[in-house]
This record gives C-alpha cells, structure tokens and sequence, in this order.
C-alpha cells in the first residue's frame, strides 16, 4: 500500500489481490478504510434450546490439551456436569515441551440460562472473544463450527472429556441427537434425563480466520 499527503489531500494507492476485499465506515468521529481478506462462509451450530436456555459450548484456540482437561475438570466438580464432547477444530501439534496443543471445541449438554452459561465459560482458560459471543450475535448464542473453512476440515471428534457422573443432569435431546447425526461414531453417553425438545438451531456466518 502507498500513502502520500499532499497539503490537507491523502492519497492511498493500492492493487486488491483476488483474495481481497475492502470497506469504507464513517462516523461522526471516524472514518476507516479496512482491506482484508474475503472472509469465509461457515455453518455452525447454536447453543441455543427451545425453552431459551443454552447448552454449555466453549472454545479454546491454540491452548495446550492438558489445560483444557484441567479447566473442564474444574467446571464439571462446580456445576454438576456430565461428561463433554471434545473436539479439535485444527490438528493438534506437540510443542518443544512435549505438550499437545491445538483449537478445542467442548461440548456439554447440560442446559443453563445465558448468565450462567457465561459465567462458567469465565472461569476457564477459553478464547476470551468467545465468552461474549452472544454480545455479537443477533441471535444471543454461542456457536460452534460444523463445517470445512477454507482449506481446512470440519472439526473432528478428539475424546469424552470428565469423569461419567451426573448423567442425570436436564440434557438437550436435539443437540444430542445432532451430533449422533453428523458424527455417528462418537462414543454413546448413556444420559437419562433428556428434555424432549427437538428443535436445533444452525447458523451461517463469515469469518476472516
């Protein structure tokens, strides 16, 4: 990019690759010209239930397993939890310290209202953009991606993570059932308190990452 003042004129020269796009916003106090990269259309999956609450989805980007565990450990003595579906949403790399390390999606089905639901996610290591997500989100969820980005593929199925207590905590059926649909060989957790609720909640959204 080439910039050049003359007197009170600026001049900005540019040639915008093929990957990229440009936007001009104005304020009263503001005037910014963004070139980025085309962003990349994505579906994900809500949290949110029919009855208005959520099940519990927290996202970590490249975080050290050993944390992540930890935290969901910490979460699930606190709140009562059962088990979570752990998802890696990059290949997981092994750092100079031996520590496997990588974007981890959980999963718990446990259902909660909003605060709540952020409350937990604050009291572990997650992305901290993703703890307000729903500040964002016109439609006041959290999601998760379910879908290829680009090159890269969806999220893919690591392990259970906790221990297998409280299966019968109030779970979501739909979500429950989703993901038995579109990863049919996760391993079965035996709850026995489902909500009988069946409507699911898919969101399609651009992201530049």
């Amino acid at each position: 990019m080439e910039i050049q003042k003359k007197g009170k004129e600026i001049i900005i020269r540019h040639v915008l690759k093929k990957n990229e796009v440009y936007r001009i916003s104005e304020s009263r106090k503001f005037q910014t010209l963004t070139i980025s990269k085309k962003p990349k259309k994505v579906t994900g999956v809500s949290s949110y239930c029919e009855d208005g609450k959520h099940v519990l989805f927290i996202d970590w980007d490249t975080c050290a397993l050993w944390v992540v565990l930890a935290d969901f450990k910490r979460i699930q003595e606190e709140y009562a939890l059962p088990p979570g579906y752990l998802f890696a949403s990059k290949k997981e790399e092994v750092d100079e310290n031996g520590d496997v390390v990588g974007n981890f999606h959980l999963i718990c089905l446990k259902k909660f209202y909003p605060k709540e639901i952020y409350e937990i996610i604050t009291k572990t290591h997650a992305d901290v953009n993703y703890m307000s997500m729903p500040l964002r989100n016109k439609y006041r969820g959290w999601v998760l991606r379910i879908s290829p980005k680009g090159k890269r593929d969806r999220p893919h199925f690591s392990q259970i993570v906790g221990e297998n207590i409280n299966l019968n905590e109030r779970v979501s059926e739909a979500h429950f059932e989703f993901l038995k649909k579109i990863y049919p060989d996760i391993p079965n957790i035996k709850f026995t308190n489902f909500d009988g609720l069946d409507a699911i909640k898919i969101n399609f959204y651009e992201t530049l990452n």
